[in-house]
């Protein structure tokens, strides 16, 4: 395998996964759709739902969970808006359906509402805002996803992570901002458990419901903010699984347990917005630059949404994304030809 001190080229690891993808009975194009998300979430620093993500996938579709053949369909279409059902695809593949026709229907009607029901996890929510934004639209991306988050002063996990990912074009360099309803990731969490470290205190909640530091001892994760992130996280859950009719969050199988051969029925909603109903739309990309120039003047030294991932992504497409020694093995045993 081409890699040096637990790194591994872009250009090779997508190749990889495209070639495992199709053996496993996606076509060629769906592969390399799934494979450029997986590989690019990686360049941009965002491991836990890049190519850390292969194995998983690669088990849906060999367990059934993901149908590498789905018959997507849309259902209840109007100028602006969709529902469209999945037919138990990968969420990647899925999405980047549901974004095409997003960002087709709010360049000809100003603004667009999809919904997406019966599909699987789709990876980063950024990755489809951003393709809005390359097309001068603003958009807001949203996924509901398994319980892990509970209430204050709950026991049992009610929410998901259910993130949020948001873009707005500028002529320089445009906004983009991608962030869960949790305090932490779950992958932090499991991080944590491994090394045997503590968590920072308030992101997590023990079996009793109270707040713990000890990762091992962790049950469920807190909302982001407090009530303030239950409230974004019922939001998300409302936008996607009760528009779309779709299971509820704690209904949902979790992504990294069994079964592999259920579908999960993930639920989408996109929401793309032409700036050209409200003015000229050179003049919003203008106006996002200025925004972010006085942030810049304002304070210097703030970090700005996009900036570490953009400098992440210079360094790896140098030097090589990052792989842990049990997903080196693992890639190290795809590529081990079997002999009869």
């Amino acid at each position: 395998m081409k890699a040096t001190n637990s790194t591994i080229q872009a250009n090779h690891i997508r190749r990889l996964m495209i070639d495992k993808f199709v053996s496993l009975g996606l076509n060629e194009d769906d592969a390399s759709v799934i494979a450029l998300h997986l590989t690019e979430t990686s360049l941009d620093g965002t491991d836990t739902h890049g190519i850390r993500l292969f194995p998983t996938y690669v088990k849906e579709f060999e367990g059934g969970r993901s149908n590498p053949k789905p018959h997507i369909k849309v259902e209840n279409e109007s100028a602006v808006s969709a529902l469209i059902d999945a037919g138990g695809a990968n969420g990647i593949i899925a999405a980047e359906y549901a974004i095409k026709i997003a960002i087709d229907k709010a360049k000809r009607e100003g603004l667009s509402a999809i919904v997406v029901k019966n599909s699987n996890h789709f990876g980063a929510a950024i990755n489809y805002s951003k393709q809005a934004a390359k097309e001068g639209l603003i958009a807001i991306s949203l996924t509901n996803s398994d319980a892990l988050v509970s209430l204050a002063g709950g026991k049992e996990p009610l929410l998901g992570t259910n993130p949020i990912g948001f873009s707005a074009p500028a002529h320089e360099q445009a906004f983009h901002s991608d962030f869960a309803t949790s305090q932490v990731s779950y992958s932090k969490v499991k991080h944590w458990q491994k090394v045997g470290a503590e968590i920072p205190f308030g992101c997590a909640r023990d079996e009793s419901g109270e707040e713990s530091a000890q990762s091992q001892k962790v049950s469920s994760l807190q909302a982001l903010g407090g009530y303030k992130g239950q409230g974004l996280g019922f939001m998300v859950q409302i936008l996607t699984a009760v528009l779309g009719g779709a299971p509820f969050d704690h209904e949902l199988s979790h992504l990294y347990s069994e079964p592999y051969d259920k579908p999960r029925e993930v639920a989408h909603f996109f929401l793309v917005i032409n700036p050209s109903l409200f003015g000229h739309s050179q003049d919003f990309k203008s106006r996002v630059d200025g925004l972010i120039s006085e942030a810049r003047a304002h304070s210097p030294l703030a970090t700005l949404p996009g900036e570490i991932e953009s400098q992440t992504k210079n360094i790896r497409l140098s030097e090589g994304i990052p792989i842990e020694p049990e997903f080196k093995a693992w890639l190290d045993e795809l590529e081990t030809p079997i002999t009869p």
